[in-house]
């Protein structure tokens, strides 16, 4: 019997890829199909090593045009993820235009699904609409493979401050799925290269429905179509969701992970860990994936980690407290060009490992005892099967904040984490500091103000100094001064005056400024799910 072949799209990072060449393995091995997969550039030779001992040809590659870890690594892409996990309202817009974003590789895909004609084709959250497209006109079927069910912004906890009771109401409506779709639905409208509408035009295709409608017509289409969505994720671990979920036609199966057969762990991790349980140290795993936190910030908290940290241990066994070791995954960040001279002694003390390459987490994860992850659907997964405790951190946006609720709600990790709160203690020692050299830099001008020594033999003004008040005093030698009017008093009254005024609002300020970001830090609006 001729064997199917099997057309994957998909696109994102690694990720979102991984999975997919996880599915394309378990296509060839237990289904014999041959299987294509379309995706970006970038990932041809990962995609090339997940077919590792399959039969030849079983698994091919082809691309898809763009790349967004480029994307996301630009600067402007860096200041949109770093804020929009602060606000919903960018968040939502972030989350309507996310397919909209790949629009651009509607040719690519449909070009290789003309060309090799598969007999069906999977497809991922962000390429819905391309996929009915090409299902439509070319008459392939179409299986859904959803990583992200959710088609909302996953709600806050309950208020912790004033501002949440007072913007609750605007950012439940901004979460929910109804304003989400109106708002994607509005994207796929903007003039931009093209909009759907043109895209099925483009393919003799009747345009969607002019209206801009409450629901996702998309998803509502393929319930009606009977087009089944697969979601690789275990009902265990969604709780009261599973429900929901299956009630909306899709069909939940299990955690998929990629399994080459070959992954272990190498000589240099193998030994790290060895010696931690040696010196009776627990082992903490921290990674953030491709989501740009930057490796100089991972180093921080992984010196406050390992020196501040202190796992609990039974009573009776307190001479076994040590402080943890740490292994940094800094695969997917900037690598810095100086590292801090903390981190250096930290890793010449065998207490802090450093990796900047891909480790298969199915090997690590059953070797440590905790974990500090991004929330990643992937890694979030891995960790649920090695029964790690959680810590979920760094850029908390949409899926970020799903899983990390998810884990609270299981047990089995913690709220999600602002990297400010990790670095809590370092942020009020930076304010401290700032607040120091403020009222030094004041207490220095004003002795220079009280003196009596002239300026180069001519009228000093507070321009000489660098300052914005317009007042003019007069100085005078105090070896060669002749006598101090009442007017010259009272010029220099006025700078006192103005001195202390302006030292007492500069210390309010800091104050109000130190006081802010602590409360950000530990308002839930700035980092809870």
């Amino acid at each position: 019997a001729r064997r199917q072949t099997a057309m994957l799209i998909t696109r994102g990072t690694r990720g979102d890829v991984q999975p997919f060449a996880a599915l394309a393995r378990g296509l060839v091995l237990h289904k014999d199909c041959d299987v294509i997969v379309v995706t970006e550039l970038c990932w041809k030779r990962f995609i090339k090593a997940a077919g590792k001992g399959l039969r030849p040809g079983s698994l091919r590659f082809r691309p898809s045009g763009g790349d967004t870890t480029q994307r996301v690594n630009a600067d402007v892409a860096k200041l949109a993820l770093q804020w929009g996990q602060h606000f919903d309202s960018l968040q939502a817009l972030m989350f309507s235009r996310s397919e909209v974003e790949f629009f651009t590789s509607e040719g690519c895909f449909f070009h290789w699904a003309w060309e090799m004609r598969p007999d069906f084709l999977v497809f991922g959250f962000l390429l819905t609409h391309i996929a009915m497209i090409i299902s439509e006109a070319l008459e392939i079927p179409i299986v859904g493979f959803s990583l992200q069910p959710a088609r909302q912004i996953e709600p806050r906890t309950n208020p912790q401050t004033v501002m949440d009771e007072v913007f609750g109401p605007v950012r439940e409506v901004m979460n929910g799925p109804q304003f989400i779709s109106v708002l994607q639905q509005v994207m796929e409208r903007i003039p931009d290269r093209f909009t759907l509408n043109d895209m099925r035009a483009s393919r003799g295709l009747a345009p969607c429905p002019k209206n801009i409608l409450l629901s996702n017509k998309q998803c509502e289409e393929l319930r009606a179509q009977k087009v089944p969505v697969i979601v690789p994720i275990s009902p265990l671990a969604l709780g009261a969701q599973a429900q929901q979920l299956e009630s909306e036609g899709m069909t939940l199966t299990d955690f998929i992970f990629l399994r080459l057969g070959t992954d272990s762990l190498d000589a240099e991790l193998s030994d790290f860990i060895l010696q931690a349980r040696r010196d009776r140290r627990r082992v903490v795993a921290m990674t953030f994936s491709s989501m740009p936190v930057g490796e100089g910030k991972m180093l921080d908290i992984a010196a406050e980690i390992c020196r501040h940290g202190m796992p609990s241990v039974d009573p009776g066994q307190e001479n076994q407290r040590h402080h943890p070791a740490v292994i940094a995954l800094c695969a997917g960040q900037p690598e810095e060009k100086e590292v801090s001279p903390t981190a250096l002694r930290l890793v010449q003390e065998k207490r802090l490992l450093v990796l900047r390459r891909p480790v298969p987490f199915g090997a690590l994860f059953p070797e440590v005892d905790a974990a500090i992850l991004h929330g990643g659907l992937g890694v979030t997964s891995e960790a649920l099967i090695a029964g790690l405790p959680v810590v979920t951190s760094g850029i908390l946006l949409m899926d970020q904040r799903y899983w990390a609720a998810r884990l609270f709600e299981l047990g089995c990790g913690s709220e999600a984490r602002s990297l400010l709160w990790l670095l809590l203690l370092w942020l009020l020692f930076l304010l401290f500091l700032l607040f120091l050299l403020l009222w030094l830099l004041w207490l220095l001008l004003l002795l220079f103000l009280s003196g009596c020594c002239s300026w180069g033999g001519r009228k000093a003004s507070w321009k000489d100094l660098g300052s914005c008040i317009r007042v003019k005093v007069n100085y005078c030698s105090c070896c060669r001064c002749s006598g101090v009017t009442t007017r010259s008093i009272l010029r220099a009254a006025d700078v006192y005056v103005a001195v202390a005024v302006h030292f007492v609002a500069s210390a309010v300020g800091v104050i109000i400024l130190t006081v802010i970001l602590t409360v950000r830090v530990f308002d839930h609006s700035a980092f809870l799910p």
